[in-house]
């Protein structure tokens, strides 16, 4: 059985000494990135090219892969079409987190809830 070691290291999927980042620890990284407050706190597609400096070969130094999304029956589906990032953070309902999306058409960041049965 797996151990879980904090609210931060969610189910244990963290090395030690790392976490999960929260919906405002992304925030923050978004402002850092370029993008105005206002729309960090928004939802949906935000920013200008914050995605774009945050994919493999952007200028973060993030390098996100495209990893697309794994389904709640275990399936991986989008691969090389998006990567979806889970915050530690819980959405309006208990079984949704907030999320960030990358793509690979798009320069920008979306910021949405998700099911948290998904990987």
């Amino acid at each position: 059985m797996m151990q879980y070691a904090s609210k931060d290291n969610v189910q244990g999927i963290c090395p030690d000494g790392w976490h999960l980042p929260t919906d405002t620890e992304w925030m923050m990284l978004e402002v850092e990135l370029g993008m105005s407050i206002e729309e960090a706190t928004s939802t949906g597609l935000r920013g200008t090219d914050g995605g774009a400096k945050l994919k493999a070969g952007g200028s973060s130094g993030f390098e996100a892969l495209l990893g697309g999304y794994c389904n709640s029956g275990g399936q991986f589906n989008s691969i090389n079409s998006y990567a979806t990032f889970f915050t530690s953070t819980q959405g309006s309902q208990s079984n949704l987190a907030w999320t960030r999306y990358l793509f690979n058409d798009k320069d920008q960041v979306l910021r949405d809830q998700y099911e948290k049965t998904f990987a």
